[in-house]
Parts: structure tokens; sequence; C-alpha cells
């Protein structure tokens, strides 16, 4: 899991504390510059590096400020590729809409993963 964000991270102290001590999640400082799909996977470009994702869910803060989308469109977004909250439906504010499309991401993850509803 590699998680890119463009400030200092703003969560529950203990939470992220917890999330920063696992070894299987990165984070990387960085403002994601581009993306597109290449074979069915989406390559993120930020400062002078570009790597592919298997999977990516794109959650913005209240002002988005999304990457160029080469490639993507937003009302028929590849597989593996999931947008949550405002970054998805405009500039709502509301946190229930962000919650429930992360958490249809994080279901239909699982489910590609081969997890049971």
């Amino acid at each position: 899991v590699t998680v890119f964000h463009r400030s200092e991270l703003r969560a529950n102290h203990a939470l992220l504390s917890e999330v920063e001590a696992e070894s299987k999640i990165d984070f990387v400082l960085a403002k994601v510059t581009g993306s597109s799909i290449e074979g069915g996977k989406a390559v993120l470009c930020w400062d002078d590096h570009s790597q592919t994702f298997d999977v990516v869910l794109v959650a913005v803060g209240r002002e988005p400020r999304l990457p160029g989308l080469v490639g993507i469109d937003l009302h028929r977004l590849p597989p593996n590729f999931h947008i949550a909250g405002d970054a998805r439906h405009g500039r709502l504010g509301q946190v229930a809409i962000a919650v429930g499309d992360g958490l249809k991401a994080a279901m239909q993850l699982h489910s590609g993963l081969g997890g049971r509803a």
C-alpha cells in the first residue's frame, strides 16, 4: 500500500501511529501530477517518478485537486480505480458520501482479492 499525501497527515494520533508503524504501508509526501491506464493498470506520476499500481483509490480533501486523468472517464472508471467523496461528486462537503464511497471501494477491493462479503 502506498499513501500519497500533499501535506502533513491529519488523523487520530493513535490510529496514525499504528498505520505508520506498519511496514507494508509506504507514505510519499508528494503531489501526484498525472495518471494514465496502461495494460489495465494505473500509472501514477509525481516529481520525477512514475509507478504502476494494481489498485488506486483517490480520496481528496475539501478542495478537489485531481491530477490529469489521462484516458480515465470519471463516469466509467476502469477496474480497480476508485474515486471517493468530493473528488467524484463535486464539492458537496458531505462526509457521509465520502465515507460511503470509501466503504464501497473497500468492499469491491476485498471481493476482488478473493474475500467474501
